[in-house]
């Protein structure tokens, strides 16, 4: 790869303080940061993945994780250490960004059903402070980072496949 993959960073003050101390302006200052960044991110995924976006979301996403599954096995996105492969800042930021079109394919599928919100309580859960999809009929959410990043690990240590976010759309959907 010729050039970096553009990383994951969050405005420099939120990155400092760490999402469990941000005030409820501090976390709605993320999620904007996040919807302002989003589709540049997903449009510089889908380039160098050579995946332009398709109108059918399963599909798409099957093809993206394939060949993002291909990537995140070597370098630049991830890297041997004694206990196997660990991404790197490249490998979390492309998981990242498969995630942020997964959940732009269910906010454009199910409109009046989901919306984004800052997870505020209670302070013990995993995705406290940040962006997440909620509306969904089982009343869970859906933090589409770092459930994404989570999948992609799974990729490394073998235990998860390429479509696993072509899965994950047709659960989340299926939940609307």
């Amino acid at each position: 790869m010729d050039t970096q993959y553009p990383l994951f960073v969050p405005p420099e003050h939120l990155a400092a303080k760490g999402r469990k101390n941000w005030s409820a302006e501090e976390a709605q200052k993320y999620k904007e940061w996040l919807l302002g960044v989003l589709d540049e991110r997903i449009d510089a995924m889908m380039l160098l993945l050579e995946e332009p976006e398709q109108p059918n979301p399963v599909e798409h996403l099957k093809a993206i994780g394939l060949k993002a599954a291909t990537f995140l096995v070597d370098a630049p996105f991830s890297e041997d250490l004694p206990r196997g492969r660990r991404l790197t800042n490249e490998g979390y930021a492309l998981a990242a960004d498969i995630g942020l079109l997964v959940a732009r394919y269910l906010l454009r599928d199910a409109p009046k059903k989901l919306q984004w919100k800052v997870l505020r309580k209670p302070k013990s859960e995993l995705a406290y402070n940040l962006p997440v999809l909620v509306g969904f009929l089982s009343k869970n959410y859906l933090e589409p980072v770092g459930g994404s990043i989570a999948e992609a690990c799974g990729v490394l240590r073998g235990s998860g496949e390429g479509n696993i976010w072509s899965r994950s759309y047709q659960h989340w959907i299926s939940e609307t």
